[in-house]
């Protein structure tokens, strides 16, 4: 199993931060440290890399898409002619929403390209109209040739089609072959959410997979890491809501066939919540929405937004696990999962946290600032003989009075983490009252 390390520095509150993933990682600190900035940057970081090739993908089925728009519009503006014939060409057209091939795509936008030249082409010869040539000529931004022929005219805007359609092409060739430090930057933005974060200023972020750095001029996928997940209480009520998220994708029935050591997590899961989380589909052709339903076992059902919070919390795992989506080659990633829980509920959640690293493989890291939790996923990682794996890291303030933070290493220890929650029962003597 590999070992990472991320590094994040001078962003928002956090001067530094330098992490070791080889387990189960905990990141815990005052609010407004930076616990979820790193969190999140983590994600973009690791999703970026992982499906880098899926976003360079749908980037060039976005941009073919594109380009068809114009010829939809100038076929639409175009008139007489055939109707029978504009009506396929139409149908041809609606037909690029559905591929999912970019041979297929290519094929398809080539041909769509040729019937809308054609049908131009003869319904210039047919009407003769000179002026209509002349207003296609600025709608496709082409020069003003003197005494062209309607002839001249459809064989120079396949060859303009033709030699931009190409550049799509050769562009997104390019960013498949060289995987450089602007490809990487440009794919980042597609993750980050700029309402929250700023994605356009200057990140200092390196990632390291077996002590490699994978960023850099030339960046490298992960060998051992899938796929990244980020968990927090934001992303989970909207795909509740009903978002077209990638969680909300990834709760969808899958019908995965999952190993043995998911199963007996999940079966953990079930326990705790006692029972079950499905969905309840809705087969009338014009709404085919899934609701999920938490299940209890004595057999009531309940739709799981409006199930305790508690239960959404572990809710949202199982499903995870059962879907396939928790392998060994799973970064989880999940911002104050105490956030809801009551006490004996955050101990099973640290429980399950581990079993998850132990039994499954994949990669954790918890941002947090409950004592119960930290100290949770201590006592039972050395239980489970995992102890090792685990790191904790405290973010300190630094004494510039810029409000910016580091984050130490604190090893697999926790005595400061329990010293920075003490200023809790200080705060409590200050303002509180011995009666």
């Amino acid at each position: 199993m590999s070992r990472y390390r991320f590094e994040l520095e001078d962003y928002h509150a956090v001067r530094k931060a330098d992490i070791d993933i080889d387990g189960i990682t905990v990141l815990a600190g005052p609010n407004g440290c930076g616990k979820s900035t790193v969190a999140r940057w983590l994600n973009f970081c690791v999703a970026t890399l992982t499906e880098y090739h899926q976003i360079v993908h749908e980037r060039m089925m976005m941009q073919l898409r594109n380009f068809v728009y114009p010829l939809e519009r100038a076929l639409r503006s175009v008139r007489g002619g055939d109707s029978n014939e504009k009506f396929d060409i139409h149908s041809k057209i609606q037909e690029i929403y559905s591929i999912e091939s970019e041979e297929e795509m290519l094929s398809t936008v080539r041909q769509i390209m040729s019937l809308v030249v054609a049908f131009i082409h003869d319904n210039l010869k047919n009407e003769g109209n000179g002026l209509e040539m002349e207003r296609l000529l600025g709608f496709f931004e082409m020069e003003v040739v003197s005494g062209e022929s309607v002839d001249g005219f459809a064989e120079r805007l396949w060859s303009i089609l033709s030699h931009r359609l190409d550049e799509i092409v050769a562009e997104n060739r390019e960013r498949y072959l060289n995987q450089t430090d602007v490809h990487f930057s440009e794919a980042l933005k597609t993750m980050v959410d700029p309402m929250v974060d700023d994605y356009h200023i200057e990140l200092s972020m390196d990632f390291y997979e077996d002590g490699s750095n994978l960023l850099g001029n030339v960046f490298n996928v992960p060998l051992m890491l899938d796929r990244s997940i980020y968990l927090n209480t934001q992303s989970l009520g909207r795909a509740l809501d009903g978002d077209e998220s990638r969680i909300a994708e990834m709760l969808e029935s899958e019908d995965s066939v999952v190993p043995e050591s998911v199963r007996r997590v999940a079966s953990m899961v079930k326990l705790i919540i006692n029972g079950d989380v499905g969905e309840e589909k809705n087969e009338l052709p014009y709404n085919r929405a899934k609701r999920l339903q938490y299940i209890r076992r004595d057999g009531m059902r309940i739709y799981l937004k409006g199930a305790a919070t508690g239960i959404i919390s572990f809710s949202y795992i199982l499903r995870l696990l059962e879907n396939g989506w928790i392998t060994e080659g799973t970064l989880l990633i999940i911002d104050e999962p105490e956030a809801h829980l009551h006490p004996q509920w955050i101990v099973d959640y640290a429980r399950m946290l581990v079993l998850i690293c132990r039994e499954i493989g994949a990669k954790v890291v918890v941002s947090s600032h409950n004592p119960d939790m930290v100290a949770a996923i201590q006592s039972v990682s050395r239980k489970e003989g995992v102890l090792d794996k685990v790191h904790f890291y405290i973010a300190e303030e630094i004494e510039d009075g810029s409000g910016r933070y580091d984050y130490r290493d604190l090893g697999q220890e926790v005595d400061a983490i329990f010293d920075s929650f003490n200023i809790a029962l200080d705060r409590i003597a200050l303002y509180g009252s011995d009666c």
